[in-house]
């Protein structure tokens, strides 16, 4: 350790972009694409990844040849072209590139791009500086990535009970003790505006692909459990499972102890644990927390009418969506609440520190904090329901205004996102089961779809069920009431004796 620590840091006597070549990103047709100038290239590539990707026109190269460094001892004849169009921050440009199978980026710019724009290199601060309709532009390089497995070669990383250990041994120890900080992933970002991009790589602290191993923080708002003077607390067993299952539940419960988001329990009150199949084919540990809900006091909390929250909107043309980690389980539970959270499984009882899934005040509490923390926005540029968080304005300059206050706010909460999950910069945008955008709302073509596809309903639930459905769009549709008159007309009366009439049909 004193080795390591005392040992001459060879990259910090060594000027970061010394051996660098210059690396950047673009934007070209709204994909993020990486750049780089090298002034040894006499000519400009484009990679045949990107112009297939993006579908660029090809031409014929008037002058075709042929390059060997590729593979040695193997010639590559070049002989199409493009033109391509991109973006670097305010500076907008085209080019005319051959096209080249390349893996180290998707543009590269030669000495041609330096000559046409009389681009000056700084070859110390690796910048290139040139004029553009009178107008000065700086190209700054991109900070190299650090090898993780180099750097972490160089740190050896020791227990504490092996610190303690050297402690005795060794006159003199040095620890340091260091924490993990996010940082937003070439992937994450790939597909993302490059303004977003930019502006995301500013708060790398609240973006995130997992929650953290610690609590959320104590925040004004936390999720109270208040439940009816003399109601009797429920105790149910447990949901026979099979060994599978009890096995996921085990290892779900074991992650959740890891992260300190629940802790074992000796309350009198607990229900039952449940496994429900996500998307992608995993599984999600629920709790049926439906006993506890029974007796718990309802928030009188309100929420929003759908259609004043849409009125919000007019004008818009940017929308982002955003979406938190886990939200819910960024809020903590109320001191003294944790044991009316309680479930069961067979290795034990276990309480919930942060807000679980399935609570009956769940969503009024996370509505609360968002309206709390985002109040000074809120119907201005915000809007949220649920968790559906919403950001829109009327030009691309002002959303991104927006997007960073909005950032700021959930920054200083410690409020994180997951950018996977996010929608940034969009002119049309699917938002509470409609479609946002510039000329107002539309209905959701996935939802037309189910509409259309519904089977003949065979019961009183199946005709209600349907109801619900297209009642949802029943703004667009004139004379909705008089149409779905003669399907409400069958659920009327005797339940056992269903009959669909010939007027119910032509109304479906």
């Amino acid at each position: 350790m004193k080795r390591v620590l005392l040992k001459p840091n060879k990259e910090a006597m060594e000027p970061p972009q010394r051996k660098n070549l210059f690396r950047t990103r673009c934007k070209s047709k709204g994909k993020c694409c990486k750049v780089v100038i090298d002034s040894g290239s006499t000519d400009n590539l484009v990679s045949v990844e990107m112009v297939e990707k993006l579908g660029l026109k090809r031409e014929p190269h008037p002058t075709p040849y042929k390059v060997s460094w590729l593979q040695k001892g193997h010639q590559l004849l070049v002989n199409e072209q493009c033109k391509v169009e991109f973006q670097i921050g305010a500076y907008k440009y085209q080019v005319m590139c051959d096209i080249m199978p390349m893996d180290v980026c998707h543009i590269l710019r030669g000495r041609p791009w330096q000559f046409d724009n009389k681009a000056i290199h700084d070859g110390r601060k690796n910048t290139y500086t040139f004029k553009k309709d009178g107008v000065e532009h700086t190209l700054i390089p991109l900070k190299e990535e650090n090898d993780t497995a180099e750097s972490s070669s160089k740190v050896m990383m020791v227990s504490g009970k092996e610190f303690l250990q050297s402690m005795k041994k060794e006159e003199v120890s040095f620890a340091v003790i260091g924490k993990l900080k996010s940082v937003v992933t070439n992937t994450q970002l790939s597909d993302l505006p490059l303004e977003v991009q930019e502006m995301l790589n500013e708060y790398v602290d609240i973006v995130v692909d997992e929650l953290p191993n610690e609590l959320p923080p104590v925040r004004s708002i936390s999720h109270h459990i208040d439940l009816i003077p003399g109601a009797s607390l429920p105790n149910k067993a447990a949901y026979r499972m099979t060994p599978r299952e009890n096995e996921e539940i085990k290892q779900q419960v074991q992650e959740l102890l890891d992260k300190g988001f629940i802790r074992e329990s000796l309350s009198p009150c607990a229900v039952p644990t449940v496994l429900s199949p996500k998307k992608d084919g995993t599984w999600r540990m629920c709790t049926d927390s439906r006993t506890i809900n029974k007796i718990t006091i309802r928030y009188r909390f309100p929420l929003p009418q759908i259609d004043d929250l849409l009125d919000c909107l007019s004008g818009s043309v940017y929308f982002s969506k955003i979406d938190l980690k886990s939200g819910y389980h960024q809020i903590r539970i109320r001191e003294g609440d944790e044991w009316k959270t309680v479930f069961k499984t067979n290795d034990g009882l276990y309480e919930w520190l942060v807000m679980p899934f399935g609570l009956t005040n769940a969503p009024s509490t996370f509505m609360r904090l968002m309206n709390e923390v985002l109040k000074s926005f809120t119907g201005k540029f915000f809007i949220v329901y649920l968790d559906d968080i919403l950001v829109f304005s009327q030009s691309r300059e002002e959303h991104l205004l927006h997007l960073r206050m909005v950032l700021n706010k959930l920054q200083e909460e410690k409020l994180l996102i997951n950018v996977k999950k996010c929608s940034f910069l969009q002119t049309e945008l699917v938002y509470l089961g409609f479609v946002l955008s510039k000329e107002g709302l539309k209905m959701d073509k996935d939802k037309i779809k189910a509409i259309l596809e519904w089977p003949t309903p065979r019961s009183v639930f199946e005709v209600r069920s349907f109801h619900g459905l297209a009642s949802f769009y029943r703004k667009f549709i004139r004379n909705f009431s008089g149409i779905v008159a003669p399907m409400i007309e069958t659920i009327k009366g005797d339940k056992k004796h269903f009959q669909w009439t010939e007027a119910a049909e032509r109304g479906f």
